[in-house]
């Protein structure tokens, strides 16, 4: 049987809370358990954790839900890995649980630590018992070692298994990927938070937001964090900035990465996010799409033999406004830079452009034939330009399949929202490229949650009505006509410079001179100017066209290569998201 597996453009499903929760029922719909899939996901994560070294103390913290049975399946898994002489036979074990198990699934893990056999590898207490222990240092006193480093502390609990490990077996970790990090090891206590997970709707407050200040100041101490699902105090509807009393090291995600987690720049710049797959179904279509770096996608820039100047891209750019020159400069240098073939203007400035960059070839009006793939205005142009080069452009332009694509950047995107006039100017053929704040000026509210680019989601169909290319430190590609968002969580400080944007608008002219779809073409350009910034530390804008064609001749020549290994897939992951 031959199965064939969308991938919606190379692009990942994003699940909210609620979309979570409903692949957990359709694949227990199949025959899976709650119970089983618990299991498969604390083992994914013992082996995620086989490649830290080991922690000389490991505290659970579980919650009363499925996110508190992960973590007590997680402990299990620990128990099993250490009675076999592996990882976690040297470390002391605790899970402090906020409630007892409310489902059928947690129940079981909770029963299987609390039988006889185990009561002397473990520590299981209760969240009244931990937290008195932390403020009263009674209870639990090696704990105080982690809270009150002058006082005088009693041994912690003995080790899961005290003999000495395989020296062996110790290599062989070592070659299968063990990280070497001196504050790991250095700390010696792993503190794995399962609160709540995809259940949570609300801010921390009582025992778990003493849990979750005590869990922040340990690491303070140099305490190692993992979350499992997501983060406690992560909500789809505030900023985690806002409701965050910790920070991770790690989040272990189980299925499809959350689409909470990849709209979070805080956690996306400090946290490692992994996601595990564990069995879930394969149907896991979401609007919400996650996408990686491929630099396969480079491909598209690449001219062929017997290519022309009007085969690699004929393109219009309209902008240029006095006083604001350099951002036509940079969109028309990264347009021919990117493989971009002929390039017409028309400026409002009364600077000649032409002889900053004679490659332009500078018109005194809009003239449009059949030739022309794409159409790009706005970058350096003013407001009152802006209505000048619209009102041209709406006597030609009839948006039809065969016309060329129109990108509206800055002000013209701004104003071509606000003004009815320019309506036929919108639709599938149109990419509007705002950054937040050019968002907010066309009537956008900030995407800074889950909630509120649903409602971003809202405003590009009913008031946009074109794709949209929302520009920040995680970029957004809004398709009103699907119904989808892909998301870009590509973090990348190199970026933070005036003029990026422009280059991006100059990349994206010449891809949809190629191809008009919109989709692909957006994800190329995206791809390489993230590539441009590889080999250069915080460059200026102005060195962004000769970095572009750096990072494509570097793909060409990896491209050109006999060995077949070096020809292989070499995207890279940037981002919190692995």
């Amino acid at each position: 049987m031959k199965v064939t597996i969308n991938s919606m453009n190379g692009s990942e499903p994003l699940l909210t809370y609620e979309q979570s929760r409903h692949l957990d029922q359709r694949t227990m719909e199949l025959g899976w358990t709650s119970t089983q899939l618990m299991g498969q996901a604390a083992l994914s994560s013992l082996y995620r954790l086989q490649k830290l070294p080991a922690f000389s103390h490991i505290i659970i913290l579980c919650g009363p839900g499925n996110n508190g049975g992960d973590g007590l399946a997680l402990a299990w898994q620990i128990l099993s890995s250490a009675g076999q002489k592996n990882w976690g036979a040297d470390s002391s074990l605790t899970v402090v649980q906020t409630a007892r198990a409310t489902s059928e699934a947690s129940s079981f893990y909770e029963r299987l630590l609390a039988k006889p056999s185990e009561a002397n590898l473990i520590e299981l207490v209760t969240v009244e018992e931990f937290l008195h222990s932390i403020r009263d240092a009674k209870g639990l006193p090696w704990i105080e070692k982690f809270t009150n480093g002058d006082r005088q502390t009693s041994k912690p609990p003995e080790p899961i298994e005290s003999r000495q490990r395989d020296p062996d077996l110790q290599r062989n970790q070592s070659r299968d990927g063990m990280i070497e990090d001196q504050t790991i090891r250095d700390s010696g206590l792993l503190i794995v938070e399962a609160l709540l997970g995809s259940g949570q709707n609300r801010p921390l407050e009582g025992s778990f937001a003493e849990l979750g200040r005590w869990i922040s100041e340990e690491q303070s101490k140099g305490a190692y964090l993992l979350s499992l699902d997501v983060p406690a105090g992560l909500l789809e509807s505030e900023r985690f900035t806002e409701t965050a009393l910790f920070d991770p090291d790690e989040v272990h995600t189980y299925g499809p990465h959350r689409l909470a987690c990849a709209l979070d720049d805080r956690l996306l710049e400090h946290t490692s996010i992994y996601t595990h797959p564990i069995g879930f179904s394969p149907d896991m279509d979401s609007p919400f799409r996650l996408v990686r770096r491929d630099a396969n996608r480079l491909t598209c820039f690449q001219r062929e033999g017997n290519s022309h100047k009007y085969s690699n891209g004929s393109g219009w750019l309209m902008g240029g406004s006095t006083g604001m020159e350099g951002a036509m400069l940079l969109s028309a240098r990264s347009f021919f830079s990117s493989g971009g073939g002929i390039l017409q203007g028309i400026t409002g400035s009364q600077m000649g452009i032409v002889r900053e960059e004679p490659s332009i070839m500078i018109k005194e009006r809009l003239s449009l034939d059949s030739r022309v793939g794409a159409i790009t205005m706005g970058p350096g142009c003013s407001k009152e330009d802006c209505i000048e080069f619209l009102e041209a452009l709406s006597e030609q332009y009839s948006p039809s399949k065969k016309a060329p694509s129109l990108i509206l950047d800055a002000a013209a995107a701004v104003e071509a929202v606000q003004n009815p006039k320019w309506k036929k100017l919108l639709g599938r053929k149109t990419i509007l490229t705002p950054h937040p704040g050019e968002w907010a000026a066309m009537g956008g509210a900030a995407i800074t949650d889950v909630d509120s680019l649903r409602l971003a989601m809202e405003f590009a169909r009913d008031s946009a009505g074109s794709f949209v290319l929302y520009k920040a430190s995680t970029s957004i590609l809004m398709d009103p006509f699907e119904d989808r968002a892909y998301l870009f969580p590509w973090i990348n400080r190199s970026l933070a410079v005036a003029g990026t944007g422009d280059c991006l608008t100059g990349i994206l002219m010449s891809a949809l001179c190629r191809s008009d779809d919109m989709i692909t073409s957006v994800m190329a350009a995206m791809e390489l100017l993230h590539a441009s910034t590889e080999t250069s530390i915080h460059p200026r804008s102005s060195r962004f066209p000769s970095l572009i064609q750096r990072a494509l001749g570097k793909r060409q020549r990896r491209f050109q290569s006999k060995d077949p290994l070096e020809r292989r897939n070499d995207g890279k992951r940037f981002g919190g998201l692995h």
